[in-house]
């Protein structure tokens, strides 16, 4: 009896073992590669298409150089150039890393100073309404970029899996019912109507070592939060034309970031409370609960 007891506890734990081991597969970018992205060697060169072909959990590594979206967000199985529509779209748990060479085998080799990785929303004398969509996901990764370019200025929607995108919304980032994390990524020069930089609608994004720069709106030029609550750190907002953020019944959480040169550094609806501890925020009086520095500009000594 206990022979048999012992045994059926055995089968149970290596099939217990067996699901709960997730293997995920690593593909390849590199501009001008025409491979499947299995190895560096065998690249591809149509990030759109390796996203679409990975799996939840899998990640995606990018050698340096400048990528623009070739499909349009509501059509991503079709390569359409010079379609504004189009975007690099995430819609589930995938990792995108930029900063490679090209060679590395591992995340920590990367070097992200000297191999500097685009995403560019400028093509044939047009800007693209966006340049990254988040669609959907909880636990999706960028990392290591540079986002510039994007120029959300149109009038209509375009919808995704039910969810409507404005093409007045989110030039550089829009991120929609989504948890993504966004790490040393910096976005820049992107315009809009509602958030030049990062459009953030119904989701709970988190920003780590993130620049967000003069990028310009009629309203949160270089975030705007709808319905949302970032978790923003180690984060430098500066230099945004229609304020650095701007919170419509949303709630950020900053903590050792600064928010500085934006005109209206950080706009509040009825509805909005931004948090922020040990971190620069322009204009915004000292006070113990916000733990706000005063009256320094960025890299000025504070002591």
């Amino acid at each position: 009896m206990m022979r048999s007891l012992n045994f059926c506890m055995l089968v149970a734990f290596v099939a217990f073992s067996h699901v709960a081991i997730v293997f995920s597969t690593v593909r390849y970018v590199r501009v001008g590669a025409t491979g499947n992205g299995s190895s560096w060697t065998g690249a591809s060169g149509d990030l759109q298409a390796v996203i679409n072909g990975s799996s939840e959990g899998d990640e995606v590594w990018i050698a340096a150089g400048t990528y623009v979206p070739a499909r349009a967000i509501n059509s991503l199985g079709t390569v359409t150039l010079g379609n504004r529509n189009n975007a690099f779209v995430i819609s589930g748990n995938i990792r995108v890393y930029g900063g490679f060479a090209g060679y590395e085998t591992a995340l920590d080799e990367r070097d992200l100073k000297n191999n500097r990785t685009v995403l560019s929303g400028r093509t044939d004398n047009i800007n693209l309404y966006h340049v990254v969509v988040f669609a959907g996901g909880s636990e999706a990764v960028l990392d290591g970029f540079v986002i510039e370019g994007g120029k959300a200025d149109g009038k209509e929607t375009v919808t995704i899996s039910g969810k409507e995108f404005r093409q007045e919304a989110g030039g550089g980032v829009y991120i929609m019912r989504s948890s993504p994390r966004l790490n040393h990524v910096t976005v820049k020069d992107n315009s809009a109507v509602y958030g030049g930089g990062i459009y953030s609608f119904h989701s709970f994004p988190v920003f780590t070592n993130v620049v967000v720069s003069q990028n310009s709106a009629n309203q949160g030029g270089g975030v705007y939060n709808y319905y949302s609550f970032p978790t923003i750190t180690n984060t430098t907002v500066s230099q945004n034309s229609g304020s650095g953020l701007y919170n419509a019944v949303s709630g950020p959480e900053l903590s050792n970031s600064v928010v500085w040169e934006n005109g209206n550094d950080i706009y509040n609806d009825v509805y909005s409370r931004t948090d922020y501890s040990y971190s620069l925020v322009e204009n915004e009086l000292s006070d113990t609960d916000y733990l706000n520095i005063e009256d320094a500009p960025p890299g000025e000594d504070t002591a």
